[in-house]
């Protein structure tokens, strides 16, 4: 079996799930504004993120490789609490986000990211300790206590300048809320926390929802080994839910979404067992 194969579908089952119900809700007018001395912006979107090893041991459920097992142990290792912001300014549009750096294994994982990054046409450059590959509008940089990325939609100038911009900024980090979140934010869709729960993950937001419920629809796909299958489990005035069900090599992946339209909330589960319904609409 190829080890990218699961790791793969498992991650597009995840996203899509998640993106489905952040990405698809109608935007409200909340918009935070952030400015420095020397550079001013305005923050549409902060996610905040901490350990992220309840992913990497979700994903590595499905992995049957020894070296993805062990990358994604390293990846968990190495990267602690960060902040991911969408920024906007003149007229270009940016994601700008910092993580601690938390092992002594974190400048050996930047030099086989930058070796392989290198590969798929990035260029490596160093501005005074920080290490840094780009191409295009795209870096991602290393300063031995941080790890940086950037993308935009401007040029690489920008892209420069925003990478610098991170290296010499304060960093800030907000509080865990609890021990169970990995990651919470507020966007211009609403706000959401994604936790860790039992080898669950759980995505709860706030939004409006109503193109969300208009997309879950039946399918069934199969393509080779893998299926995937999503269909409307219950539903009355105020409350949909949904359930997708993917197998692969006989290792199947449950996700549960579960809308109320009168309170603009959801939840999202996903999990390595069947969800009951139940489970669902107590939280609704």
């Amino acid at each position: 079996m190829n080890a990218k194969k699961p790791i793969i579908l498992t991650i597009i089952v995840l996203i899509s799930a998640f993106i489905v119900v952040l990405a698809s809700t109608h935007p409200t007018t909340q918009e935070s504004g952030s400015t420095t001395d020397t550079f001013h912006y305005s923050t549409l979107d902060e996610i905040h993120t901490y350990n992220i090893s309840p992913i990497t041991n979700f994903i590595s459920y499905y992995v049957n490789n020894t070296n993805a097992t062990l990358a994604l142990s390293l990846a968990s290792q190495i990267i602690g609490n960060g902040t991911i912001n969408f920024i906007s300014f003149n007229n270009t549009v940016a994601i700008i986000g910092y993580f601690k750096a938390s092992s002594p294994l974190s400048s050996f994982a930047f030099t086989i990211i930058n070796k392989t990054l290198v590969k798929h046409g990035f260029v490596y450059g160093q501005y005074n300790t920080l290490l840094y590959d780009y191409k295009n509008t795209s870096a991602f940089g290393f300063d031995g206590h941080y790890f940086y990325i950037v993308k935009d939609n401007a040029s690489f100038n920008t892209t420069f300048f925003l990478l610098k911009y991170l290296y010499t900024s304060q960093k800030i980090f907000a509080s865990q809320p609890s021990i169970n979140v990995i990651a919470y934010g507020n966007t211009t869709y609403g706000s959401f926390q994604l936790l860790s729960s039992n080898s669950q993950l759980i995505l709860k937001s706030t939004g409006n929802f109503s193109s969300v419920t208009k997309l879950l629809k039946y399918f069934n796909i199969t393509i080779g080994n893998f299926t995937v299958a999503g269909k409307v489990v219950f539903k009355n005035a105020t409350v949909v839910v949904y359930s997708i069900n993917a197998t692969y090599d006989n290792r199947s992946l449950f996700v549960m979404i579960g809308i109320n339209k009168q309170d603009n909330y959801s939840i999202v589960i996903t999990s390595h067992q069947e969800i009951s319904l139940a489970e669902v609409l107590k939280e609704l």
